[in-house]
């Protein structure tokens, strides 16, 4: 069975009736109470199904690698903003991918999706990846990265050349071609959600779910570490 790993942010004087509901549905932890809002960490085999109007739930399925949104996407969550971060990339043959500089349709195609955040060559092809970090929960930016890996897959397939694009659709990873990436540039799908918060002392925390883990400020942190 998969796990879903995401984060909860309601009123606090809501807190205590959300959290015996959370009790009831997931491994949880609640991290900080803050400007008058509660944010809990959790991990699920399914995503809480919470009856409460003031809250928004986000989370990210290990399995499919798809963000799932549960609540008011109105809610207004003050300071303790949930963001998220994808990766995606495409992986084409090095002789394939000489056409992405120089050789229209794919060079205003490949411009358009910006410098790559790595990119690797291996074994006769090219990797590339790129990272769409802390982005609002209803992020365009995906939309559009995605648009466009997903064209140049089309030119691919009408061509009959060998590719591999990694994208999200509607909210869930999605992989196309035939082409098995190779390399050390890892170019997903892949999604991940972060919280951050200033605490009392002053000091800077963090908490982030992907696929994976829980990571607290940098730091592994086991599913069976967030029961109540």
């Amino acid at each position: 069975m998969t796990w879903h790993r995401g984060f909860l942010i309601c009123n606090c004087k809501e807190a205590e009736s959300v959290e015996v509901a959370l009790n009831n549905e997931a491994q949880n932890r609640k991290l900080i109470q803050q400007g008058g809002k509660t944010a809990f960490a959790f991990a699920a085999r399914s995503m809480p199904q919470l009856a409460f109007p003031n809250m928004i739930c986000a989370g990210v399925d290990e399995s499919s690698g798809s963000l799932a949104l549960r609540g008011d996407p109105h809610f207004r969550t003050g300071k303790l903003t949930i963001r998220v971060g994808y990766t995606v990339g495409l992986s084409l043959r090095t002789n394939d991918a000489r056409r992405l500089h120089v050789q229209s349709p794919w060079k205003s195609l490949f411009r358009s999706l910006g410098t790559p955040s790595e990119k690797s060559t291996n074994s006769g092809q090219v990797t590339f990846r790129w990272d769409i970090d802390q982005r609002p929960l209803h992020c365009s930016k995906i939309d559009k990265v995605s648009r466009t890996l997903h064209a140049l897959a089309d030119i691919h397939d009408a061509r009959k050349l060998e590719h591999y694009i990694a994208a999200f659709d509607s909210g869930f990873g999605i992989f196309r071609g035939e082409l098995e990436p190779s390399g050390d540039t890892f170019c997903g799908p892949d999604i991940y959600l972060r919280i951050d918060w200033t605490d009392s002392n002053g000091s800077r925390n963090s908490f982030t779910a992907n696929t994976c883990e829980f990571m607290a400020s940098g730091d592994d942190l086991p599913d069976d570490d967030l029961g109540p």
